[in-house]
């Protein structure tokens, strides 16, 4: 089954705002790209999630319905290091965030939530808004585990290698 075209549209112009966006506060510039997507379960999508991996909630739209993003640890304490001005050569041993960290990869996901934002079809942008940090995405009770979900995952090209992250939607809004 294809992603409906209006959301692929969104998401590659989003992809497109979240790196300009980052790249105002990153030494190095990421590049997003769009690769795949898939209909599956909650559940089955949490299986397919980074295990450990963190997730941060943006609720989207009037409704302010949830939906996910999802990172391996990596990610996040790569791009929190790069926002302090540290370069380490390597991906960083996967670890729990430190409330530091954890507030420096929110000042991202607010770039991001912008992005998805300003990315909207519509003549208008879209309301979107940050919400809660999920330590373990693979435990998440975000949505019931029957709920169909579309999931895409992102391509990120980061100073040290391809990364992915997910975003999970449920299908029915």
């Amino acid at each position: 089954t294809a992603v409906p075209r209006p959301l692929a549209q969104w998401q590659d112009r989003m992809s497109t705002l979240v790196g300009e966006a980052w790249s105002r506060h990153l030494p190095v510039p990421v590049t997003w790209t769009r690769s795949r997507h898939e209909l599956a379960t909650f559940a089955a999508v949490l299986e397919k999630l980074p295990d450990p991996g963190i997730g941060y909630v943006v609720a989207i739209g009037e409704t302010q319905f949830p939906t996910m993003w999802a990172f391996a640890p990596k990610v996040a304490l790569s791009l929190a290091a790069e926002l302090l001005g540290n370069m380490e050569p390597d991906w960083p041993k996967p670890r729990t965030l430190s409330a530091v960290e954890e507030s420096l990869v929110q000042l991202l996901i607010n770039e991001l939530s912008w992005a998805l934002g300003e990315a909207w079809p519509g003549r208008q942008s879209i309301a979107c808004r940050p919400g809660a940090f999920e330590s373990r995405v693979a435990r998440s009770r975000l949505f019931a585990r029957p709920e169909p979900m579309i999931v895409t995952e992102f391509q990120l090209a980061t100073r040290l290698g391809d990364a992915e992250c997910h975003w999970v939607i449920p299908q029915t809004q």
